[in-house]
């Protein structure tokens, strides 16, 4: 199907099966300019033709996993990025995940796996630097004779309140978020190039249709809030998730939730909705990304309870996959990164939603252009997992713009 015949030779433009045998065939995928121009609106069938035109060449200046080990002193941590979001975990041991952002300001800290307020400590993460952080002496994230992994992600800077693409924009509106309800606003670091934001606002009980602008170009694909000066679950979307009116909580291993904290809508081009019913005053942090090619995906797969479990494209190797069932209960957050577990299997999982240590029950090959799955526990490839979404952050693109291409493990 799809051929060109041309004399003794045929020329094919697109996917083809051949179902004969004993015969010869020379195909032409563009290796070779083609006797006769292709039909219009078809293109070789090269790897050219099917890649982005536009790929983050350099993934390592957004996103890191970075190991240490503590020392009960202070230590200086080199991320390789001047990071706006850093998260901690302890590997050893249990630990609470330490959650900092540059719009909320070093030593404030908010946990993945609890409900709790936001907490300060002189102690912990003290400063953000031009490529990572410092620690004090606490035990959480720097005792001695324990491991850490830190992920560490770029948005827009710290020069200011309002911070875009490492600026100090001045406003607001500048940092493009004069969309929605503006005055609700408090501050945000948004990174157009890499699809990531951090915006700080206040609820004033407005209602379910209250109106957050993430600042980004197109609308994210992955959303996590949280209540600050009050007790909270972890609010996330996805928009892999079966319906907008569906919400996941981070600090627990539940299914997806039916709930209006997103205003039963998927977050649009401008803005969030959020529902503020009822809480007013509590301030809240919002987390927004969504896809760029060759730096992060987000999507979903369907289990198969199967020991060859299904692999998912993504254009580009991981440095950090995140893993959920949305239709199981029971199924913790997996996470996996190319760091702790840097060759395959990857099997050095941690849990976001517990405190729990390091373990390798779990485990996924990741690939030169995505990931494999590799078992099948609840939660990551059974066959009540009909929707298992993911977040994934890249080491390196599978072809960049200069025809290199990423390294398998």
């Amino acid at each position: 199907q799809g051929q060109a015949f041309t004399g003794l030779t045929d020329e094919y433009y697109f996917a083809f099966s051949i179902r004969d045998t004993g015969y010869t065939h020379s195909v032409n995928f563009g290796q070779k300019p083609f006797k006769y121009a292709p039909p219009a609106g078809f293109q070789p069938l090269n790897d050219a033709n099917v890649r982005p035109v536009k790929v983050i060449t350099r993934p390592d200046q957004f996103v890191s996993a970075t190991l240490y080990s503590g020392n009960t002193s202070t230590q200086s941590i080199n991320v390789g990025l001047n990071p706006d979001f850093v998260w901690i975990k302890k590997r050893s041991g249990s630990a609470d995940h330490y959650l900092y952002d540059t719009v909320r300001g070093a030593t404030n800290r908010i946990y993945s796996n609890t409900t709790d307020a936001e907490s300060t400590s002189s102690t912990a993460l003290t400063a953000f630097t031009s490529n990572g952080f410092n620690l004090g002496n606490a035990n959480d994230v720097n005792q001695s004779s324990n491991t850490y992994v830190s992920w560490a992600w770029k948005a827009g800077g710290n020069k200011g309140t309002w911070n875009k693409n490492g600026e100090d924009v001045g406003s607001l509106i500048n940092a493009g978020l004069n969309y929605g309800d503006t005055a609700k606003l408090n501050g945000a670091s948004v990174g157009t190039r890499q699809g990531f934001s951090i915006v700080k606002w206040t609820q004033d009980g407005g209602g379910a249709g209250s109106q957050i602008a993430h600042g980004l170009t197109q609308a994210p694909n992955f959303v996590i809030m949280k209540h600050l000066n009050a007790t909270s679950n972890w609010f996330v979307t996805h928009t892999s998730l079966s319906a907008a009116t569906k919400v996941l909580y981070l600090n627990d291993n539940t299914a997806e939730d039916t709930s209006n904290d997103f205003g039963n809508t998927f977050p649009g081009a401008t803005y969030t909705t959020t529902n503020t019913t009822g809480v007013d005053g509590r301030e809240v942090i919002m987390y927004s990304w969504h896809d760029v090619p060759g730096l992060q995906k987000f999507g979903k797969y369907t289990g198969n309870n199967n020991a060859d479990g299904p692999f998912i494209e993504l254009g580009f190797r991981p440095a950090l996959l995140w893993i959920k069932s949305a239709s199981a209960g029971s199924s913790n957050w997996l996470a996996v990164d190319g760091t702790r577990s840097p060759h395959n299997i990857a099997d050095e999982f941690l849990r976001l939603n517990t405190s729990g240590a390091e373990t390798d029950s779990d485990y996924v090959d990741l690939l030169s252009n995505g990931f494999k799955v590799r078992a099948n526990p609840n939660g990551l490839n059974s066959s009540n997992d009909t929707t298992v979404i993911y977040c994934a952050w890249a080491e390196a693109p599978t072809v960049n713009l200069f025809g290199a291409q990423s390294n398998a493990r």
